[in-house]
């Protein structure tokens, strides 16, 4: 046979009679149970082929191609139903089949009313069927024979009925039905899982792209001088590929604390900046995390204390050979008035005393002069 079945049905009746032919011809035939089947009545692919007109019926004339097609069926599957029971057309579809000895091979799927009813209104067996089968022994399936369980699965529990009925294997309908169940599960469980794997990457993505802050703690790693000024001032910045975030240091715990930092660069690697008073600077590359505290160690070496300045004269001309002395240690002026001398760390100490002396001129002190401050003007009399 060309289909293992033809569905009969009332237009009324098209939403059961799609949903119907869909999950017999999804249904996959398992080996051991083909197997099973005796070889006349063997069908030949794992899935069924089943007939409907609304969506198979091709030929010329309605009433030839339903002949042909019905013809060419294995099983008529009657959509049972108040509807289809005064349906003339079901009638003759199901007369037809009778006629080419497939009697036996009509099978009553129930959606609605009752079987051999009182109730014109309420029967849902075509006449024709009813005169076929006057003692009540035709062999159906009715969607309320299940009644305690779910819609759900009583719609699909009747499919494997009708299916376990097709392929001549009545006995196969509880192995059918749990391997059933357990596919559906499967299938259900799966998705399940890809459903939580797709949105727990939704959120790892979203979470990846929040902003976030940053503590980058300024560590000085040489030996302690207490003379120094503190870092205190120091400039912290964080180069991003757009802007360059800077924040200045401005308590004893050393710490500046970036905010909206975008979050792709979570984990990256990015360059760091200090810059303490024009002498000290340092860019280093330091990878960023999230909740976690960037050290950045930075050390002061000979000659990061400098101190310069201009030398001028009571009429503000510059002093050319001046002597600038700074905690033992001295230069000269050049002929624009300008010294520069670098302290060592050892000896920095916050607000140095400088001496200004040159032979004709008097000596002159300047008191608290500040070693972070890049140049000093002194005025210096005769």
């Amino acid at each position: 046979m060309k289909y293992s079945a033809f569905i009969s049905y009332n237009s009324h009746d098209d939403k059961w009679a799609k949903w119907l032919q869909g999950k017999l011809e999804s249904f996959h035939l398992p080996n051991v149970v083909r197997n099973e089947q005796s070889e006349e009545k063997k069908i030949d692919k794992k899935k069924l082929r089943v007939f409907r007109y609304m969506s198979d019926l091709n030929t010329a004339t309605l009433t030839d191609g339903l002949t042909k097609e019905l013809d060419e069926a294995n099983y008529l599957i009657v959509i049972c139903s108040p509807n289809s029971a005064k349906s003339e057309w079901v009638g003759r579809e199901i007369s037809h089949f009778i006629k080419t000895g497939k009697k036996d091979k009509i099978i009553p799927f129930i959606v609605d009313g009752e079987p051999y009813s009182k109730d014109k209104e309420k029967e849902c067996l075509n006449p024709v069927l009813i005169e076929a089968f006057p003692d009540y022994d035709i062999l159906g399936v009715n969607i309320k024979d299940y009644g305690e369980e779910p819609l759900f699965f009583r719609r699909r529990k009747t499919a494997v009925r009708v299916v376990s009925m097709i392929i001549d294997v009545p006995d196969a309908f509880n192995y059918l039905w749990n391997r059933y169940k357990y596919r559906w599960y499967k299938i259900v469980a799966l998705r399940t899982i890809l459903a939580i794997a797709v949105l727990a990457a939704i959120f790892f993505v979203w979470r990846q792209n929040q902003p976030f802050s940053c503590d980058v703690n300024v560590k000085e790693v040489t030996p302690l001088n207490t003379n120094l000024q503190p870092l205190t001032d120091a400039v912290v910045g964080i180069k991003l590929d757009n802007e360059v975030k800077k924040d200045t240091l401005k308590n004893k715990e050393s710490k500046v604390t970036f905010t909206n930092i975008p979050g792709k660069y979570a984990g990256e690697k990015v360059h760091v900046t200090f810059d303490l008073y024009g002498f000290k600077k340092l860019d280093t590359v330091i990878a960023l995390d999230k909740g976690k505290e960037i050290t950045l160690n930075v050390s002061r070496d000979a000659t990061f204390g400098q101190l310069g300045g201009v030398v001028l004269d009571e009429n503000g001309q510059p002093v050319n050979g001046a002597k600038v002395s700074v905690m033992g240690l001295s230069t000269t002026t050049d002929g624009q008035g300008n010294f520069m001398i670098s302290i060592p760390v050892s000896k920095q100490v916050v607000q140095p005393k400088v001496t200004v002396s040159k032979e004709g001129y008097k000596d002159e002190v300047v008191e608290n002069s500040d070693i972070s401050t890049d140049w000093q003007v002194m005025i210096y009399k005769k």
